[in-house]
């Protein structure tokens, strides 16, 4: 599987299970329902990949690009995707709970009805992100933490800082750009 893959760019309902990919090169490979839980692909470059419904559970992804790659549905539960480049990925409905992004790059990411429970997002940059509807978001720690959780699964542009009890008598809300820039700290 792992020599078709690389010759080829397609590996569909293929099993990969535990295969050793560091930094390999798969842009723009088809990878829908492949198994790669618990593979080492660390540093490898999927730009535009599509892994729509792969199972990606406790891969090791740290440093991966995943830049405009397809995800929607990906079981990606307890992954390490530290510093991954996930820009403009389609991570509609995946199961990230319990994955690790620390410092990930999710600028103008759709994560709408995914599911984040449990999932570390210290550092990231979720820049213009899609997060309607999104399961167990936590910002909290972030610029936007003052937001009430209702708020929370809302578009990015309608999010808005509640008032702290010590500016009560100002019911103009604080001014933030939530669409410009979200970090999370």
């Amino acid at each position: 599987n792992v020599a078709t893959l690389k010759r080829t760019n397609v590996c569909r309902k293929c099993y990969l299970q535990g295969a050793y990919l560091e930094f390999v090169h798969l842009r723009a490979a088809d990878l829908r329902e492949a198994n790669l839980r618990n593979t080492l692909l660390n540093g490898a470059k999927l730009q535009g990949a599509n892994l729509q419904g792969a199972n990606l559970q406790g891969a090791n992804l740290q440093g991966a690009d995943f830049r405009n790659a397809n995800l929607q549905g990906a079981n990606i539960q307890r992954a390490n995707l530290q510093d991954a480049s996930m820009n403009g990925a389609n991570l509609r409905s995946a199961n990230l709970q319990g994955a690790i992004l620390y410092f990930a790059k999710l600028a103008a990411a759709d994560l709408r009805e995914a599911d984040l429970r449990e999932t570390d997002l210290k550092g990231a940059n979720l820049q213009y992100a899609k997060l309607d509807g999104a399961i167990g978001l936590d910002l909290s720690g972030t610029e936007i933490a003052s937001s009430t959780p209702s708020q929370s699964t809302q578009p990015t542009s309608q999010l808005k800082p509640s008032v702290p009890s010590s500016q009560a008598k100002d019911t103009t809300p604080p001014s933030i750009d939530i669409a410009a820039a979200i970090t999370v700290k």
